[in-house]
């Protein structure tokens, strides 16, 4: 039986892995995110912020468990990828969580790790009313700081 690792999730790899499952029904799948969310909308934050979409979890399109039960695929959020020994076909990876390192072996590989946003190195920038909105935590803090502060202007 062959396996297939893929790092990252959200749309690339959580994608890739669906496609994958339907493409080979005999494929160990593992998955690993380095976030606590393996698949959600990330379009759909602003959405949320400004009250378009009414509940935070309408952004949540799948959890660990659905890909398990859906797709047969084994998630591992909060898993960092540290490095890949392509000679030994294995990725070593750490839980940032427990800061636990484990090695997942894989007879194919899938980069699917996204970016990250850039943030310029401006005056202010590290302010407590300036905001990065890239993933669900990063929303949460948003909407942490408008419900407390009543901003008036972004």
């Amino acid at each position: 039986m062959k396996n297939l690792l893929i790092i990252g999730g959200v749309a690339a790899g959580a994608t890739a892995a669906a496609r994958a499952r339907r493409l080979d029904n005999d494929v160990t799948i593992t998955l690993l995110e380095a976030g606590a969310d393996v698949s959600f909308a990330n379009c759909g934050l602003p959405y949320y912020l400004g009250r378009d979409i009414a509940y935070r979890s309408s952004l949540i399109l799948a959890s660990e468990e659905t890909f398990h039960d859906q797709y047969r695929v084994k998630v591992h959020t909060n898993t960092q990828a540290l490095s890949i020994d392509r000679e030994t076909k294995q990725v070593k990876a750490r839980n940032t969580k427990t800061g636990e390192e484990s090695l997942f072996p894989y007879d194919a590989l899938i980069l699917a790790q996204g970016g990250k946003p850039i943030v310029p190195p401006l005056p202010g920038v590290d302010k407590s009313h300036v905001f990065q909105l890239w993933t669900l935590d990063d929303m949460d803090r948003m909407d942490r700081y408008i419900t407390e502060k009543e901003p008036k202007k972004a």
